[in-house]
């Protein structure tokens, strides 16, 4: 996914999408441990809701 879907660009090179993209499955891991929403775009599962480009509560 490209960066201008991002509603939050400034913050996008944290979201889950761009740190899978990156191959930093460490972080992406620590972020998604205990997921609380989805991104409504990518599916990308985080704990919280600045995680993904676009949040939806599980």
């Amino acid at each position: 996914m490209s960066d201008d879907h991002c509603p939050t660009p400034k913050k996008h090179p944290k979201h889950l999408c761009k740190l899978k993209k990156k191959g930093k499955l460490d972080e992406l891991a620590s972020r998604s441990a205990k997921p609380t929403t989805s991104c409504d775009k990518c599916g990308a599962q985080g704990n919280l809701a600045e995680d993904v480009c676009h949040p939806k509560k599980l």
